[in-house]
């Protein structure tokens, strides 16, 4: 074999050697990616709510029941749930509340906001018209409040309530399912309706 000959196989063993070094590093490479991979968790598609963000529900609705008797029926054209906050804000809620004897009170406004803990109601927050009627009653109010803890309805900005033979106003109203009780703060207006003409009695205090 002539020296030129012996160069060239000398070479092509440095070529291969150099070429099996190569594959092992990329193995190496490769099988440290895939490792790291697989420890590493997998990603979701759909991940968690940012800060800040709002998902928006169409078609709202949420019922209570107790001891098999409806308890509360909240319903809302829209609801905006923002990560974080702890209340609900509703577009054209309507709640109906119902006491131990199955009276219903119906709650219409523009707007509101709810505040749930374990599936019950802690407060809804009434704004725009809001509209109650129960019973033959019906009353209008530009403002008002449900409190779920002592089951009374809020009516802080002046209250009108028209209806059977009773027509009652006042600053503040108060309506207690619990106690089937409606009391009304501040200057007091009653008017009885009587057969043959009306006649009105103004209280000061509450009635």
């Amino acid at each position: 074999m002539s020296r030129v000959d012996a160069l060239r196989s000398k070479l092509r063993l440095v070529l291969v050697l150099a070429v099996f070094a190569s594959l092992g590093v990329l193995g190496f490479v490769l099988g440290q990616t895939l490792l790291e991979r697989r420890i590493e968790p997998p990603r979701s598609d759909f991940p968690e709510m940012a800060a800040g963000l709002v998902q928006r529900i169409r078609g709202f609705h949420r019922v209570n029941v107790r001891d098999g008797e409806m308890a509360w029926d909240l319903r809302a054209t829209v609801a905006r749930i923002e990560k974080g906050q702890q209340r609900i804000t509703v577009e054209e809620p309507q709640l109906e509340l119902f006491d131990t004897r199955g009276t219903k009170v119906s709650v219409h406004a523009e707007e509101g906001r709810v505040q749930l803990a374990d599936g019950e109601l802690e407060r809804v927050d009434l704004t725009g018209t809001v509209v109650i009627d129960f019973g033959e009653y019906h009353i209008e109010t530009p403002e008002g409040y449900y409190l779920g803890a002592i089951q009374t309805v809020v009516l802080p900005k002046g209250v009108a309530i028209t209806g059977g033979v009773v027509d009652l106003a006042g600053d503040v109203m108060l309506f207690n399912l619990e106690k089937r009780r409606v009391s009304v703060l501040g200057h007091v207006v009653t008017k009885f309706e009587a057969a043959d003409s009306p006649s009105e009695v103004t209280v000061d205090g509450a009635s």
